[in-house]
């Protein structure tokens, strides 16, 4: 009896999910709740020091063709024992108006009224803290201004007709080269 015991105590933590290794994703509980990180590298005394960015990693293959193989290691490490910093991003609402556009049809068809899609910078702050400690190093307030469009077509080529005219807003999220120019300090500093 007792040795069967035994055995299906073994077997719970075997399934439990308490043997699986670390990963890099598991840094964002940091976000929801600051704590100590023993999996993390200690942080260096000078950089690059490679950093989680919870939410907007791993990177685009548009955002990855700005980085050469070593900027990648440290903007979007894969190896969760060389991580020294991590960034939450928290949505705090909505910024500054960029413009509004306007469509004719709901996805191109025919028959939907026209409507009026407004887009905005969305509020975002970025706290940085030291993997290993838990330790918060600083925090910057910042406004995402990245939505589907592009400079010579500013307005996204399609969107979906909210139900309600008050939902007919959009805001933008941080680009990437946004977020690696508030980070540069931390990852970059001496």
């Amino acid at each position: 009896m007792a040795t069967l015991a035994m055995v299906a105590g073994v077997t719970y933590w075997a399934v439990s999910g308490d043997d699986e290794p670390f990963t890099v994703s598991g840094y964002q509980a940091m976000c929801k709740k600051p704590r100590e990180y023993a999996e993390a590298a200690p942080h260096a005394g000078s950089g690059p020091r490679p950093v989680y960015i919870d939410g907007f990693w791993p990177l685009t293959d548009t955002d990855a063709k700005e980085l050469n193989a070593a900027e990648r290691r440290t903007w979007s490490p894969k190896e969760p024992g060389k991580v020294q910093l991590i960034a939450c991003v928290d949505h705090l609402g909505q910024g500054d108006f960029l413009r509004s556009c306007d469509y004719d049809s709901l996805l191109g068809s025919s028959g939907e009224e026209p409507f009026t899609m407004h887009l905005y910078k969305g509020k975002y702050e970025v706290t940085v803290y030291e993997a290993r400690s838990g330790k918060p190093l600083g925090s910057t307030e910042i406004q995402g201004d990245a939505i589907f469009g592009t400079e010579d077509r500013p307005c996204p080529g399609t969107a979906v007709k909210p139900d309600n005219p008050r939902d007919n807003a959009k805001e933008g999220r941080p680009r990437p080269a946004q977020l690696r120019e508030i980070l540069g300090p931390y990852v970059d500093g001496g």
